[in-house]
């Protein structure tokens, strides 16, 4: 085994009882935002509950996002110890947010595999169909017209919701899973609230905080460099809102795609410490938004 597959090998060790319990954590953080939400609702005016609804829908659409996160992982193997695991109980955190690990395995690792090629990556087409291959030129309509036009959602609807219920393998747990929900729903005559809780952070509001997350993991960058293809963005904002559970640590992820995103922070602290390593780290939101403004991307 060669010294840079065993020198992180402490930080690649995996575990079912913290995949679960991330899992977990993350619900319970849903059901006491969702029991927030629906309190102040109950006792506040309509002027003053809506901006408080705002910032608890960022941070309901950042919950969502963890999960999304989680299906990434999965397609690592790394939410739990083994890969049967990582698809048995994908149903858990991938078909809330409408993805399945299997698909998501596909065109991930193909962004891994071709990482700077510009004609194949399926990332950095992405980002040429979103005009982030040409930043800084037409930044306000990329970075703020178009986001905040729900130009997102509907790409959501076009192209990850069709996916989902369009690949046969897993449909009829697929549906068996909705349906179960949906009468719950109706029985309970609790539409106004999931769409409270679920409707408008996860339509609405996740898209854009999903293409700000995207936007800034490659842009900016020199793909010619291993250790400068990706940004590690860090901070507050960054590593529990746009980038939670452990998705902050991009470059790391993409050096040692084996390591479990709980122990993606640990890494880097290693490597910059101890190994010396010198990476791309916005250290707050302000220097991520002004990295991915920069826009320009090298594999020269």
């Amino acid at each position: 085994m060669s010294p840079r597959n065993t020198e992180l090998l402490q930080f690649k060790r995996k575990s079912n009882i913290l995949g679960f319990y991330y899992i977990f954590l993350n619900y319970v953080m849903i059901a006491l935002l969702a029991l927030s939400t629906l309190l102040l609702y109950s006792i506040l005016s309509i002027t003053f509950f809506i901006p408080i609804y705002l910032v608890i829908s960022i941070i309901l659409a950042s919950s969502w996002r963890r999960f999304e996160i989680l299906v990434h992982e999965a397609s690592h193997n790394n939410v739990f110890k083994t890969k049967s695991f990582n698809r048995k109980f994908e149903f858990l955190f991938s078909y809330p947010v409408f993805l399945d690990v299997n698909t998501y395995c596909m065109l991930h690792g193909q962004h891994h595999r071709l990482i700077g090629d510009f004609n194949s990556d399926p990332d950095l087409l992405i980002y040429e169909k979103w005009g982030l291959h040409d930043l800084p030129n037409n930044k306000r309509w990329v970075m703020i017209i178009r986001p905040l036009s729900l130009y997102f959602s509907l790409e959501f609807f076009k192209v990850t919701f069709k996916n989902f219920w369009v690949k046969k393998k897993k449909r009829i747990n697929k549906v068996i899973f909705w349906m179960l929900i949906v009468t719950c729903i109706a029985l309970t005559n609790s539409w106004s609230q999931v769409g409270l809780i679920y409707g408008i952070p996860f339509f609405v509001v996740l898209p854009i905080l999903r293409f700000y997350a995207r936007a800034n993991e490659h842009t900016g960058v020199d793909f010619s460099d291993n250790e400068l293809n990706a940004r590690n963005n860090l901070g507050l904002f960054n590593r529990y809102v746009l980038h939670p559970y452990g998705d902050a640590y991009h470059q790391i992820h993409h050096l040692y795609p084996n390591i479990p995103f709980y122990n993606l922070s640990t890494a880097h602290k290693y490597l910059v410490n101890k190994k010396n390593k010198v990476f791309l780290d916005s250290h707050s939101i302000y220097e991520t938004w002004v990295s991915t403004l920069r826009g320009s991307m090298s594999n020269k």
